[in-house]
């Protein structure tokens, strides 16, 4: 399908349902946006501009080699005879989940003076097997403890499968987080 066909068929068919966020929407690393800064303020010295823009290049390959890592960890982790598991876990943002969502019911002068309900959402994907989710309300508690019952929810969920399929329980187990440690 030609790169028009699709563009002229989501804007069709899908636009209404499904849109993409702006890029701007992601938040963005800390490392990178303090060495962007470095080397793109005309005012800093050129010796110490070429100083960011060479450690900012080194960061995106040491970030670039975690995210190779991450990709042959999944692709083990979902071959069908794979004894290594490998899952990741995250959370998402409280912000996005706060009712209503609809722009109109939160501008409304009265539902403004109103606390809008927040719910946390964490999951754990064994890559290959299953995912977990846990919603959660805002006021429960959702550091490591919960996580780690999380985790341990998923690796159950996994052995549970491969016992009934007939197959060998994997030995390997990969746990990835994101950034917040505290999660983990």
């Amino acid at each position: 399908m030609r790169y028009g066909t699709f563009v002229r068929q989501w804007n069709a068919k899908c636009t209404l349902v499904l849109k993409f966020r702006d890029q701007s929407a992601f938040s963005q690393c800390d490392v990178c946006q303090e060495l962007k800064e470095q080397f793109q303020n005309r005012a800093t010295p050129m010796d110490i501009r070429l100083g960011a823009l060479r450690l900012y290049r080194q960061h995106l390959v040491s970030q670039y080699s975690d995210r190779c890592a991450f990709w042959s960890l999944r692709d083990i982790s979902s071959e069908t005879f794979s004894r290594t598991i490998t899952i990741i876990t995250d959370g998402a943002d409280q912000a996005k989940y706060m009712v209503p969502r609809h722009p109109q019911l939160r501008t409304c002068y009265r539902a403004s003076k109103l606390q809008r309900p927040k719910i946390k959402i964490h999951g754990c994907w064994a890559f290959g097997h299953t995912l977990q989710l846990a919603l959660l309300e805002e006021t429960q508690q959702s550091g490591s403890a919960m996580v780690q019952e999380l985790l341990m929810i998923c690796i159950e969920k996994v052995m549970a499968q491969c016992r009934s399929r007939g197959e060998v329980c994997p030995d390997t187990l990969c746990v990835i987080g994101d950034n917040t440690v505290k999660e983990l």
